[in-house]
């Protein structure tokens, strides 16, 4: 289980914890198209001139129960649990959190584990604290909320995804609420908490200007030299045998790219480079590429990159493809660049089995890895071997063994397409 903190803000808490709220509690599509008068601005409800002991006023908990009942300090029984979430639903979504929290309270104190009510009071203190008027009370309720998500893991073992989406809400704004009040050792917890619970949050850290005081913290650099080694070691494992049975030989392309600029293996000399094979035709390729944008954004301050090389099998002359190609590289928002491949490099790729391929190549233009499969399994693959490569420094030595006769694909890949066989042609070397 891996995530990153991404979501913030408090209608995104306000409008989770509403939607959560009314799974949780069974409304059908029914209750929804059919809201109690007075619930939503879109729907207003009885006319004044109705009083509430008119017969024909609807009967809601307004009109039937007392404005103060639902929040009387007397315990609540079992069977009113149901219909009190519904009350806290509603006045969460119409901005009154206190009395919100006050009912999930009550709801928490019969029933501790309820794991609708503490998804829920999670919620509205994360909610709460975004409005918070000091630093110090902001801080206070998502500690608050913090007590009430760990309850929340400690009850319920596996976690659902909107649960870890309140967890990744929690973790980002209780780490920079620390920082702003000076609790650095605390923010270090909190990043002990939220790696435990399966997010990798450095990343994002790294990138955040509120935290830049953290990032100079001598506990948080210890932990991230840390946290670095043992990913280290696992990569090394785990791509050691991918490293030693990768196939050898030169690809020092000299090509243009879709824009008609000049793209060559000179220009990333120095860096670790990823040449993905890929074809808009290709649903694997297309798969794939979302986790390769993600591994170059990751990974790009430390010197990497990734560029593609597209094969159209429906239209073979890279002249002519290269037009619909540039126009879907726009419109898909794919941020490296791209350049055709060739009759002349694809003769040049030993045992290119299929799309897409995956070429790694490290800092002194040595292919190191040759992949063919796309997906999760392909790109997890590929991130030890980047975290790898990226350890070394320029100049260092290739200690591989001999190249294989052939590369090795990723375990549980999905299935490739076949790569063609390339036409005896003669072509121009670049």
């Amino acid at each position: 289980m891996r995530g990153s903190w991404t979501r913030s803000g408090w209608e995104w808490a306000r409008r989770t914890m509403g939607l959560a709220m009314l799974a949780a509690v069974g409304c059908g599509p029914q209750e929804e198209l059919k809201p109690d008068p007075g619930v939503s601005p879109f729907y207003p409800g009885p006319s004044a001139e109705k009083k509430a002991g008119d017969p024909s006023s609807p009967k809601t908990i307004a009109s039937t129960t007392p404005a103060s009942a639902d929040v009387a300090d007397d315990p609540l029984r079992p069977g009113d649990v149901e219909k009190s979430l519904r009350v806290a639903l509603r006045a969460a979504e119409k901005g009154d959190l206190a009395r919100a929290s006050k009912i999930l309270d009550r709801i928490l104190a019969i029933e501790p584990v309820n794991r609708e009510a503490l998804y829920g009071r999670a919620s509205v203190a994360i909610s709460q604290a975004k409005t918070a008027a000091t630093p110090s009370e902001k801080l206070a309720e998502f500690d608050r909320a913090d007590s009430i998500c760990k309850s929340l893991r400690r009850a319920y073992e596996k976690m659902t995804k909107r649960e870890l989406d309140l967890y990744s809400l929690l973790f980002s704004e209780l780490l920079t609420a620390t920082v702003e009040n000076g609790r650095l050792d605390r923010a270090v917890e909190v990043i002990k908490e939220s790696t435990e619970v399966g997010f990798e949050p450095f990343d994002a850290i790294e990138r955040e200007p509120k935290l830049a005081k953290l990032r100079e913290y001598p506990a948080y650099r210890s932990m991230v030299a840390g946290v670095r080694a043992e990913a280290l070691a696992r990569a090394r494992e785990a791509v050691d045998k991918l490293f030693k049975n990768a196939p050898k030989y030169d690809f020092a392309f000299n090509t243009r790219d879709l824009d008609d600029k000049p793209l060559s293996l000179d220009q990333f000399r120095g860096k670790v480079l990823l040449v993905d094979l890929w074809g808009t035709w290709c649903k694997p390729c297309l798969e794939t590429i979302p986790g390769l944008i993600q591994l170059r954004q990751k990974y790009a301050d430390r010197g990497f990159d990734v560029i593609g090389f597209d094969y159209e099998q429906n239209e073979q002359d890279p002249e002519k493809a290269a037009p619909a190609v540039k126009a879907f590289v726009k419109k898909s928002a794919i941020p490296y660049r791209i350049a055709m491949l060739t009759e002349e490099l694809q003769a040049r790729i030993p045992n290119l089995e299929g799309f897409p391929t995956s070429i790694l190549i490290d800092r002194n233009g040595k292919v190191r890895l040759q992949l063919t499969g796309g997906g999760p399994g392909a790109v997890s693959t590929l991130d030890s071997a980047v975290q790898v490569l990226l350890d070394e420094p320029t100049g260092a030595a290739d200690k591989s063994s001999k190249p294989s006769a052939k590369p090795a694909a990723p375990a549980n890949s999905p299935a490739t397409t076949p790569a063609p066989a390339p036409e005896k042609k003669s072509a121009a070397k670049p």
